[in-house]
């Protein structure tokens, strides 16, 4: 599932890096309310599928996007990004 936080500051989990975003987004295998997990293979496909699709409207837009880690945890700064993040797949 994709959720879109939108503008936002971010800094690691150590505070060592820090950006402006254009958008943060999150990308995890939940599932809307009241459907079903599907099972894990399944579910990695979901995410890969959602991953794929943010790549590629960033790609449309002429925007970069770099993923984060869990929990903030990168230790590098996402700058380069032209804004956009991705902290969870």
């Amino acid at each position: 599932m994709i959720t879109r936080d939108g503008p936002q500051k971010w800094a690691n989990v150590h505070v060592t890096a820090k950006a402006q975003l254009a958008d943060l987004i999150q990308i995890d295998n939940s599932v809307p309310l009241g459907t079903p997990q599907p099972k894990p293979l399944e579910a990695l496909r979901l995410v890969a599928k959602d991953l794929d699709a943010v790549v590629q409207q960033a790609r449309q837009q002429g925007k970069h996007v770099r993923a984060l880690g869990r929990a903030g945890r990168s230790a590098t700064s996402p700058s380069p990004t032209d804004g956009w993040s991705t902290p969870s797949c």
